[in-house]
């Protein structure tokens, strides 16, 4: 997705560029764009949830993890946009973020939080060494393999079917 994202800016670029110098050429002109792909996502069953808020983990990293996707999950907020969200950025019991994904839109959003989100936040805080940020920090890879690891902890193994649209069949996960 990131790479198809990239192609197309360029692919925008070298079309504006061909215009404004009106020439011929089109590097593009044999290169076929991918369609980016973004799938479902799994949403836990209502015992699935109840584990993850219940039960304690013993990995103090873990702990971290479950935290952050209680968090996620509950206000409906991308990783990426609270993960990157300073303490200055708490305004009356509100979380002001500009989401990443939209951020050229410079469009500002406002989270409410209620006393269990402003207790979470507290927890990550202290546990987090920077005194910048609101959370502690992991990449997207390391955070959904952390979170892939505390589903297997917790116990979570399901099955998941899904439409497959490369293979046009329905595939088990």
């Amino acid at each position: 997705n990131t790479i198809i994202g990239i192609l197309k800016k360029v692919h925008t670029f070298s079309n504006y560029y061909k215009l404004m110098y009106r020439l011929e050429h089109d590097p593009f002109w044999a290169f076929k764009i991918g369609v980016e792909k973004y799938e479902e996502p799994i949403p836990l069953t209502d015992e699935e949830y109840e584990v993850l808020q219940n039960r304690l983990v013993d990995n103090p990293e873990l702990q971290i993890i479950q935290k952050m996707f209680i968090l996620q999950s509950f206000f409906g907020v991308r990783y990426v946009d609270f993960s990157h969200a300073k303490k200055g950025d708490i305004v009356s019991g509100c979380l002001i973020a500009y989401p990443k994904k939209t951020i050229e839109l410079k469009r500002k959003i406002s989270i409410p939080l209620n006393d269990f989100g402003v207790e979470i936040i507290g927890d990550l805080n202290s546990e987090t060494l920077d005194t910048t940020y609101l959370v502690p920090r992991y990449t997207l890879d390391q955070y959904n393999t952390k979170l892939k690891e505390l589903f297997r902890t917790l116990g979570f193994n399901r099955i998941i079917t899904r439409y497959d649209e490369e293979k046009g069949e329905m595939v088990h996960k």
